[in-house]
């Protein structure tokens, strides 16, 4: 991509516009993670700079302050290279879906996660394939899907981070949508607490669906924060990390996972 007096774009720029594209948004975090280059000083400055370029602008909600857009021009930048521009989230939800795309960023730069998509792209392009609700007026997709390869095999995961708890009778419709899910091999629930698993754990048994046994897997978001690629995941009475299930050489009891899912 090209500024609009004819010069070619930095990496890290590009890659700035592509996040907030994607998700919505841009906040400093991910920018510092993820974009900035140099030292704090000319970190900062990069990221005035993105903004005085008229790439980006504040977020248009006084609450979100600390998050940036894509302006008009930077939309259409994203549209004419043929990216990803979707509207930003409700403010309510933006902390959420920073943290998944944290996450899912972090797996892409370990090579363990690949063609991730959030709520929001999938809202926006209609995928019916990971669609789970078919009500018009209350689509329901996962919170983010994406690729993982284990044993050979090419699978798609589902990622729900459960920030809040949700009322038992939710989990129990939102892993019955998930039981009758084709395209999705593998959803991981991301529980804030212990109080959130047992719930999600407790509706797992009510329902007593076979379909689910080897397809609802749990996990804890305090390891996810600190590393997404290493935090322990609970699937069939087995553990596993994503770097583990990944790593198809490794005599781990990854490989055992690995199996199930590849099934």
């Amino acid at each position: 991509m090209n500024y609009r007096g004819g010069k070619r774009m930095p990496e890290n720029v590009v890659r700035a516009l592509r996040i907030a594209g994607k998700i919505g948004f841009l906040s400093r975090p991910l920018w510092n993670e993820f974009c900035a280059t140099g030292n704090q000083r000319w970190s900062q400055r990069q990221l005035e700079l993105l903004a005085r370029r008229g790439l980006v602008i504040a977020h248009p909600n006084p609450a979100a302050r600390e998050y940036w857009v894509a302006s008009p021009a930077g939309r259409r930048l994203l549209e004419n290279g043929n990216y990803v521009s979707v509207r930003p989230a409700p403010v309510a939800q933006i902390h959420h879906d920073e943290c998944i795309a944290r996450w899912l960023l972090h797996l892409g730069r370990d090579k363990l996660a690949t063609g991730w998509r959030g709520e929001m792209e999938l809202k926006s392009a209609q995928a019916k394939e990971f669609q789970l609700s078919r009500d018009a007026r209350n689509q329901k997709y996962p919170d983010a899907v994406f690729k993982v390869r284990a044993m050979g095999h090419e699978r798609t995961f589902a990622l729900e981070y459960e920030r809040t708890r949700k009322s038992a009778l939710r989990y129990k419709d939102i892993l019955w949508l998930y039981s009758l899910q084709a395209s999705i091999s593998v959803v991981i629930f991301v529980c804030e607490n212990q109080a959130i698993e047992e719930v999600i754990k407790g509706r797992l048994k009510y329902l007593r669906q076979a379909a689910l046994w080897n397809r609802v897997a749990i996990s804890q978001a305090k390891d996810w924060q600190k590393s997404p690629a290493d935090a322990p995941i609970r699937l069939d009475g087995n553990a596993f990390t994503l770097r583990e299930l990944g790593q198809s050489h490794a005599r781990t009891m990854a490989n055992d996972v690995a199996a199930i899912i590849a099934a």
